[in-house]
């Protein structure tokens, strides 16, 4: 089993504003996601995004900012910690 695991850069932005595309130099099949901190005054998690958010080598995220201070889900760009495994 071949791991990956590593932080995104700054760039994870809310699931409004659709999703961002890591390069992993490398084909994964699974993995966790993990907030690295929330910047902004709302809360929120990261996601995998899409039917198949590892496909052609990279990684495709967002960030889901929770419902309950407002009813829009854009945030702020976060950094988001994965654990991958081919």
């Amino acid at each position: 089993i071949s791991v990956l695991a590593g932080r995104t850069p700054d760039i994870v932005r809310g699931i409004s504003s659709g999703f961002v595309e890591i390069p992993l130099g490398g084909q994964y099949t699974s993995g966790v996601l993990s907030s690295a901190g929330i910047d902004g005054g709302n809360g929120g998690w990261p996601i995998f995004f899409g039917a198949d958010p590892l496909a052609g080598q990279t990684l495709r995220a967002a960030f889901d900012e929770d419902q309950v201070l407002d009813d829009e889900r854009n945030h702020t760009t976060e950094e988001v910690d994965f654990i991958l495994v081919q």
